[in-house]
Parts: structure tokens; C-alpha cells; sequence
């Protein structure tokens, strides 16, 4: 039986169990734990936004999850989670760097360069530190 709805889950025909706190920091220290605690806040708080947004369950996350072909997120999908990752972070991703991000860690990775240690983004000093 857990078989037949996990199959369903996958095949998005019901969605995921909601996503709580605990569950995403326990993600964040299963992947993260060995980094800084910056780059262990920004994965749960982006794993977050990406389970909401996509509605996919963190079970089937990892760092190396491509975000089309693993999570099968639709264009519509990927801007409305850069969207929310902007407003959470305070930052402004450029469209050739949200190109770029092909997989989950690409995007931790990038956003644990650009949001500040408190998590807010100072664009503008930011983005003359990336285009260097």
C-alpha cells in the first residue's frame, strides 16, 4: 500500500504530505550539516519555498535533484519559485544566473554567495562582487 502512494505522489496524481519545519531542517543537517550555519539556514528555507511552490515532497530532494527533469518543474514553476526566493531572500537574481541553476545545490550555492549572513540580500553590492 505505501508502495501504490508513494507512486501516486510521484506521478503527482495526489499531492505530497505537507511539508513542516522539523522535516526541512532535518533535510538541511542531513545535507548540509558539515557547512557553515549560513549554507544550512539558506537550504532549509529554500527547500521550503521549493516544496510549496512545486507542492514535492523533501523525501525526494536531494542536492543533486535537477529541478526539470527530477522535479519536473514546468517554466512556470521555476519563475514562480526564483520569484519567491527574491521576496525571501531580499536579492535579485539575473536571468542568465537563474539559467545556470540546473540542480538544487546550484542554487544554495548561489544563494549562500549573494544573501547576506542574516539572510537579506544587498543587491547592489552583491551584484558587482558576482559579475567580477
Amino acid at each position: 500500500m505505501r508502495f501504490l502512494k508513494t507512486l501516486a505522489i510521484w506521478l503527482h496524481i495526489i499531492p505530497p504530505p505537507p511539508l513542516d519545519g522539523e522535516s526541512a531542517e532535518f533535510w538541511a543537517e542531513k545535507y548540509y550539516g558539515n557547512t557553515s550555519e549560513k549554507e544550512k539556514n539558506i537550504a532549509k528555507r529554500f527547500i521550503e519555498i521549493l516544496s510549496c511552490q512545486v507542492n514535492v515532497s523533501i523525501d525526494y530532494c536531494t542536492p543533486r535533484s535537477r529541478f526539470q527533469r527530477d522535479l519536473k518543474m514546468y517554466d512556470l514553476e521555476s519563475v514562480e519559485v526564483i520569484l519567491s526566493v527574491e521576496v525571501e531572500f531580499q536579492i535579485s537574481i539575473k536571468e542568465k544566473d537563474a539559467k545556470a541553476m540546473v540542480v538544487i545545490d546550484d542554487m544554495i550555492q548561489y544563494l549562500t554567495h549573494t544573501a547576506e549572513p542574516d539572510g537579506s540580500g544587498n543587491v547592489a553590492s552583491r551584484r558587482a562582487t558576482l559579475s567580477r
